[in-house]
């Protein structure tokens, strides 16, 4: 039985994974300083973007 509900959770962890792995981010910025664009970008993929000034 606890075998069942381990492999139970196992595989709601994995769908779950997937399922945000692939979420998609719309952006719309319209006159937009592009220090906010790298940030907002950043933010969104967890990345650190350098804007060389």
């Amino acid at each position: 039985m606890a075998l069942l509900r381990m492999a139970t959770a196992l595989l709601l962890a994995g769908l779950i994974t997937a399922h945000t792995a692939y979420a998609q981010v719309t952006l719309n910025f319209v006159n937009a300083d592009i220090d906010q664009v790298a940030k907002a970008i950043g933010a969104a993929t967890g990345k650190t973007i350098i804007v060389d000034p």
